[in-house]
């Protein structure tokens, strides 16, 4: 069954329609990729596949749906809860590659792509989740789920369960009120992220004074004037990226730049323009509760607790009043501490958030000569990554090998195989470096998942995405 894919959590929109395709075989997303491990054709995928893609995926998940629910068979395993997991297993191949390269190597056209897709995805999954036949079938193996081995039986009670929490079982006139609200939903969460991202690569700030950056190291300033050349302007151009902005939080002495830095970091999607995300949010908020109440919770935390261990709200509750306990004194300790220092070197304006950084890292070097810029020559991303890959040998016995027959959607990618001695194990995506076209963070995702049918194993394409400072020309 197709993974949900849309992120309703609080962490694009001129819609384009792709030109049909000829036939489905000339679309690279619905061919067998003969590539080394069945990896993706990254040079081959055009914009315009998605959309022609997609709707062909979900017409052959349809069919295959229809199958099973018309199946004279009693219902079993096999034929019930593996079938429907395999149903829509070109879909969600081709929705591992959309999804995922709009997260990190996105562009204007592949964003609408999504905002037109989007809808028509969650609507496919609540024709699924909702069939009240399909379910019957699902529930006659859920009820005989004892006999199953634990891994049929995790499978099942997983299948079933997301049944009941996308509303099979409400009534007609509330399914349909649950089926707008979540492709409503689905639309407002990338459009959330879309306007994140934008906002962010909006702010550039461009200084021609070098006393400005005073206490900014010296690799932070190396890659503001490669971004100053990029964008045709002389000094420095400082981003939002945090390889960028971390450091100039905690380094740089100007506390105006630091005030102006901290305000746009901190307000990203909150200045009523085209990319302000108040709405979206009012809206995302009164979708989810109702939702909620629709399906029988008191409100969206009730239905988010109840699939966790936590369970409900008191046990929740009850988790952070103890962790407030345990952390806030050691908090008021750090913060305190800072405060006596500024008072110590006559610094006596009200410290403000865009001050703790930078006042912390003074009374670090100054107590205990620790600076963290000097630690830096000594961890260079590639020695970091081969320390990584020698302490999993260690752990786990694995082996990487780094590999170029493999195709990439960014030059900044690596790719590695990885092995357990001789066998296997699957393909790893490294891609380290912010760039416009991808959103803050860092994340682990999948291009294919790993799985076993009929004896045959296939082994997962993993991809791990981070922001970590890129060498310049002066400096790793």
């Amino acid at each position: 069954m197709i993974k949900k894919i849309f992120k309703t959590v609080l962490i694009m929109t001129v819609v384009v329609s792709a030109p049909a395709m000829a036939q489905n075989d000339a679309n690279p997303l619905l061919q067998e990729w003969n590539t080394p491990y069945g990896t993706p054709p990254f040079s081959k995928i055009e914009n315009r596949h998605y959309a022609p893609a997609v709707r062909q995926a979900i017409k052959m998940a349809e069919t295959n749906v229809k199958a099973i629910k018309k199946s004279k068979e009693a219902p079993s395993f096999a034929n019930t809860i593996e079938a429907l997991e395999r149903s829509s297993e070109t879909l969600e191949r081709i929705t591992g590659v959309l999804f995922n390269l709009d997260e990190c190597n996105t562009n204007d056209e592949l964003s609408a792509i999504v905002m037109e897709l989007t809808p028509e995805l969650t609507r496919y999954e609540n024709s699924v989740w909702m069939d009240e036949g399909l379910f019957e079938r699902v529930k006659t193996v859920y009820d005989k789920r004892e006999g199953l081995t634990a891994e049929e039986r995790m499978l099942t009670e997983k299948t079933y369960k997301a049944f009941v929490r996308n509303g099979v079982n409400l009534d007609k006139k509330a399914k349909k009120e649950y089926g707008q609200a979540s492709e409503e939903l689905a639309r407002l969460s990338v459009q959330f992220n879309k306007n994140v991202l934008a906002d962010n690569n909006a702010f550039a700030l461009n200084v021609t004074d070098g006393a400005m950056l005073s206490g900014i190291p010296a690799n932070v300033l190396a890659t503001a004037k490669e971004e100053a050349k990029k964008r045709g302007q002389q000094g420095w151009t400082l981003t939002l990226d945090y390889p960028t902005y971390g450091p100039v939080m905690q380094y740089a002495d100007n506390r105006s730049l630091r005030e102006q830095m901290w305000r746009a970091y901190n307000s990203r999607s909150n200045h009523g323009d085209a990319n302000d995300n108040n709405e979206v949010i009012r809206k995302i908020v009164a979708l989810r509760y109702r939702m909620a109440q629709l399906l029988g919770y008191k409100d969206y935390l009730d239905y988010k607790l109840d699939n966790t261990m936590a369970h409900d709200a008191k046990v929740l509750n009850d988790f952070m009043v103890q962790l407030i306990n345990a952390s806030y004194p050691a908090a008021r300790r750090d913060l305190d501490s800072v405060a006596r220092w500024a008072d110590d070197h006559q610094i006596y304006y009200p410290l403000q958030r865009w001050d703790f950084s930078y006042l912390a890292e003074k009374l670090k070097q100054e107590r205990y000569s620790f600076d963290a810029e000097a630690l830096r020559p000594y961890f260079q991303l590639e020695r970091v990554r081969q320390g990584i890959f020698d302490l999993y040998g260690k752990l786990y016995g694995l082996s990487f090998k780094e590999v170029n027959n493999i195709d990439k959607y960014h030059p900044d990618v690596s790719t590695f195989e990885v092995w357990d001695n001789k066998k296997f194990m699957g393909v790893l995506y490294l891609d380290m470096f912010p760039r416009p076209s991808k959103r803050g963070g860092a994340w682990m995702t999948e291009f294919r998942g790993q799985n076993k049918y009929d004896g045959r194993e296939t082994r997962p394409l993993i991809q791990v995405v981070t922001n970590f400072s890129k060498p310049t020309a002066d400096a790793p």
